[in-house]
């Protein structure tokens, strides 16, 4: 009974496979091409591409912090310079007193003196230039 039951098996294997015969080697070779290409479509939709969105995501995020720390910084930078130059303005008027005041105490005039040299609009400059050369 055994001897009987496999060239049965076996004919109906053949007309099973049949069609995937008739497809021939590259037709054959299409049908397995196609089923690696879904299988490995999944793997990469289901393990790697989230891996990849996750990282650039992180990597979005980090560029826009680091722009915000940057327009935070560069915003602090220009209110300490506007400081700066205000300072440096009021140090202007105050020049003149400053010598006015020396000469009160010292008991000579000394207005003359710094008037031709401008000592202290040359430091006031220099201090300036320096602040400007830092930056």
């Amino acid at each position: 009974m055994e001897r009987t039951c496999r060239p049965c098996h076996s004919k109906w294997l053949v007309r099973q496979r049949g069609w995937l015969r008739q497809l021939g080697p590259s037709g054959i070779q299409a049908v397995v091409g196609a089923a690696a290409f879904f299988l490995v479509f999944m793997v990469v939709g289901r393990h790697l591409v989230p891996r990849i969105q996750r990282t650039l995501q992180e990597r979005d995020d980090a560029v826009e912090g680091g722009l915000k720390r940057a327009l935070e910084a560069h915003a602090e930078d220009e209110q300490v310079q506007k400081d700066y130059r205000t300072a440096l303005a009021d140090a202007r008027h105050i020049g003149p007193i400053a010598v006015e005041l020396a000469e009160r105490i010292v008991g000579r005039s000394l207005a003359a003196e710094a008037h031709e040299r401008g000592t202290v609009d040359r430091f006031l400059d220099e201090l300036d230039y320096r602040m400007q050369s830092s930056s």
